[in-house]
């Protein structure tokens, strides 16, 4: 079961450390992310992840659910037209009710001072097209991401929405090699009553646009043009170029409608042949002939990646005869009449022969078939006992804490019975536990798919959405558990987490209420209900379930340190630092309590014993930028100001993006006298956020700095 995530080192409170200059006085609140250069709406700016004509794409933190997300920001709508305005809140509407892991998700709309913003999840990876870009990926890996693709374009047809710009450039592979499918700027709602697109416009990407997208006709189009696109994906990943090539878009648009692309095999001899009759499908110019939806598509994909035959047939010589005489009727009348005639003759001789020509060698073929299908059933029998002794040894090694032998061994076991639901349930656990959430929610949804053990095949695939973030499926999942298990603690607690993070706060006490009533034993259950009555300002009410946890289990280091941030909340800050004491006995080297008692130390004007805490997390995890950063801070605070700039120096050049580090080291340097160096960090900082609350004041600064040159 997952507990309360851990805040990271860039999560550390810092209401012992007081803001550089400008930074508006006492810095935030403990819980709000010391690295913020600004303020979108509740969301705290952490750094520019990109930037184009119209728009920039914010890195920010969001301090009410403690997440990272992005914040797509229109920056001048008077520049932008009202078809870029449209498509900006298109790509809101479309994803306001799609809810699944294949596709990025958009959490809530505002406008900043009067500019229109997204707020959408932020997925660390690179897209397909870059990952091609640097060679081809192995056959398998293609087909594993396209047919994620195609599961999350199945999830939003199935919601009314249409992609229409479905390409590599869009689709988003995280670390684990998820795909991730984004930007439903040209996104259609089937159920719609009003259309954006008028007939004649033609929208989306030429190399992976439909006949039917191609001719303008938006009446035409529907989850067949996303099924034709993905088509296009398969074959670009396949051949290692688009399906047509031309030297102008009226050129490529030509082609895309008339001209028929060269089989993937043609070009890369390695394609594997079911992987190209696929492609090949899913770009028929007649829709009617495509695959007929993207679940098909998945389907296919999932039949190559488990050893089945698909059951698409290459498109052949006798379906490009049967477009021929379509476009031949009148020849082809005359021609039937005959074949008619002569057919039947044919085929009545050919009945009579047949009648009379049962042979030995024929019986002796059917008898040989059904032994066949006798070996068959054996070999399928011992091939899932063997697969059960498996699941056996992964739930031994899993128990062991060996994830990756159990993991192996649950691979093994789904090779040799692919229906095997336990074995597929199995992994999706010990993949979640591993932090692989994308890899345990596809394992538990084959897991539902199989069928059998629903509920904890729900509790499993709730689980992962909780640590993945996704908070709307996580509910549903674990709602749907909890109705068919109602006595399962682990699921009220997680439903419970589920709902705290989605500010539910009343939802989730009584859902964590629940759980301790079923299960007393359990501290993580104390420990997280705790935290959501610490989140409902009920101090008391923490400190109470942290002391029953610690009472259950005495070596719950967690929990000491939990009661420690509860206490400091009441302002017994002596209580906070004997917890935080106890914690740091269990386990000297945790450093996000080093840095949690640091800042207490500050609070309390010990600067000596902060920057000693800060050392100590230092020498344990060298490489988090924001204890060099907050060790800096503490020491320009103890009057160190060469230590302090080193400090803030080398955090710089841990993470050159940590605007708070600039603009500490800026105000050090003032003091130490080095105007110049001040004014170079300040700009620095301007360059990172340039819509900085005080910006003003700080060009200011700069242009005094600058002056005594």
């Amino acid at each position: 079961m997952p507990e309360e995530t851990r805040p990271s080192p860039n999560d550390l409170p810092t209401t012992a450390l007081p803001s550089a200059r400008w930074a508006g006085g006492r810095p935030p609140a403990r819980h709000v992310p010391p690295a913020s250069l600004g303020r979108i709406g509740r969301y705290d700016v952490l750094g520019e992840l990109g930037r184009g004509g119209m728009g920039v794409v914010y890195r920010a933190a969001d301090p009410a659910l403690r997440r990272l997300v992005a914040i797509k920001l229109l920056l001048d709508p008077s520049r932008a037209g009202p078809a870029e305005i449209a498509r900006f809140g298109r790509e809101a509407e479309a994803c306001a009710r799609l809810r699944h892991p294949g596709i990025v998700s958009v959490f809530e709309t505002g406008a900043h001072e009067g500019r229109p913003y997204l707020v959408m999840e932020l997925v660390s990876g690179e897209s397909l097209e870059a990952l091609l870009g640097r060679g081809p990926l192995p056959p398998r890996k293609i087909a594993e991401i396209v047919r994620g693709v195609a599961l999350a374009l199945e999830h939003a047809h199935s919601q009314g929405v249409v992609h229409r710009d479905v390409k590599p450039e869009n689709v988003i592979v995280d670390a684990q090699g998820a795909p991730h499918l984004m930007d439903f700027g040209l996104a259609r709602d089937e159920n719609a009553s009003a259309r954006l697109t008028a007939t004649g416009a033609v929208l989306g990407t030429p190399a992976y646009m439909a006949p039917e997208q191609a001719s303008g006709e938006p009446g035409e189009q529907g989850p067949h043009t996303d099924v034709y696109a993905l088509g296009g994906v398969l074959y670009r990943a396949l051949a290692g170029r688009p399906p047509f090539q031309a030297p102008s878009p009226q050129a490529l648009l030509y082609q895309v409608m008339f001209k028929e692309p060269v089989p993937p095999r043609k070009i890369e001899p390695g394609v594997p042949p079911d992987l190209e009759t696929i492609a090949l499908r899913c770009l028929s110019k007649e829709k009617e002939r495509r695959l007929s939806s993207a679940r098909e598509v998945a389907d296919e994909l999932g039949r190559y990646l488990d050893g089945v035959p698909i059951l698409a047939r290459p498109i052949g010589a006798l379906e490009r005869a049967r477009v021929w005489l379509r476009r031949n009727r009148k020849l082809v009348r005359v021609l039937l009449a005959l074949a008619l005639i002569s057919g039947a003759l044919v085929a009545f001789l050919s009945w009579k022969i047949l009648e009379l020509r049962e042979s030995e060698a024929e019986k002796e073929t059917r008898l040989r078939a059904r032994e066949e299908q006798d070996r068959k059933r054996a070999e399928d029998a011992r091939r899932r006992s063997e697969a059960k002794k498996l699941v056996d040894e992964g739930a031994a090694k899993a128990n062991a804490h060996d994830l990756k032998g159990a993991i192996a061994s649950f691979t093994r076991a789904i090779e040799l019975d692919p229906r095997s639901g336990v074995a597929w349930l199995e992994r999706g656990v010990v993949r979640s536990r591993g932090g692989d959430y994308d890899g345990g929610i596809a394992d538990a949804t084959r897991a539902l798919e199989i069928g059998g053990g629903n509920a904890r095949a729900l509790l499993a695939r709730g689980e992962a959405y909780l640590q993945k973030g996704d908070l709307a499926q996580a509910i549903s999942d674990l709602s749907r558990s909890i109705a068919e298990e109602p006595t399962n603690a682990t699921a009220w607690g997680n439903r419970g987490l589920a709902r705290k993070k989605f500010g539910d706060l009343k939802g989730a006490l009584e859902d964590m209420t629940r759980a301790v009533e079923l299960d007393p034993k359990k501290v993580v259950l104390w420990r997280n209900r705790g935290i959501a009555r610490q989140a409902n300002h009920d101090g008391d009410g923490a400190v109470e379930d942290f002391t029953r946890a610690i009472e259950v289990d005495p070596g719950a280091k967690d929990c000491w340190t939990a009661r420690a941030n509860a206490r400091w909340d009441l302002g017994d800050r002596q209580g906070a630092l004997d917890d935080f004491a106890r914690a740091l006995a269990l386990d000297p080297r945790d450093t996000v309590t080093l840095a949690n008692r640091a800042n207490l130390r500050g609070a309390l004007q010990d600067w000596s014993g902060a920057i000693a805490d800060f050392t100590a997390a230092i020498e344990l995890d060298s490489k988090q930028s924001m204890f060099w950063a907050d060790r800096g801070h503490a020491r320009l605070e103890k009057g160190e100001i060469d230590g302090a700039i080193a400090d803030l120096s080398h955090a710089i050049d841990l993470d050159p993006t940590l605007g708070r580090a600039w603009l500490v080291r800026g105000s050090a340097r003032e003091q130490k006298g080095d105007l110049q160096g001040a004014a170079d960090d300040f700009e620095r900082v301007l360059q990172l956020v340039p819509d900085y609350p005080q910006a003003a004041e700080v060009r200011k600064a700069i242009e005094d700095h600058r002056r005594q040159r």
